[in-house]
């Protein structure tokens, strides 16, 4: 997890976690999954968010959004 100062007095945090199988899938060390998290802050109470899953078989899930805080 890195999280910092972003743009307009805001933060950022990112983090990305990887799964491995017990059993043999045939991918490098048994890679089964990578899950990658951006939040972006713009000012105060404005974020942006990036998620994404890669699995064995490709691109699981991908999801882009905004927050805003009042």
């Amino acid at each position: 997890m890195i999280d910092g100062d972003s743009c307009c007095g805001g933060l950022f945090d990112a983090w990305i976690f990887t799964w491995f199988e017990t059993e043999l899938t045939g991918a490098f060390m048994d890679w089964a999954e990578t899950r990658i998290k951006l939040d972006f802050d713009i000012g105060t109470n404005v974020t942006l968010m990036l998620k994404v899953s890669l699995t064995v078989q490709g691109l699981n899930w991908f999801t882009v959004g905004a927050e805003t805080r009042w």
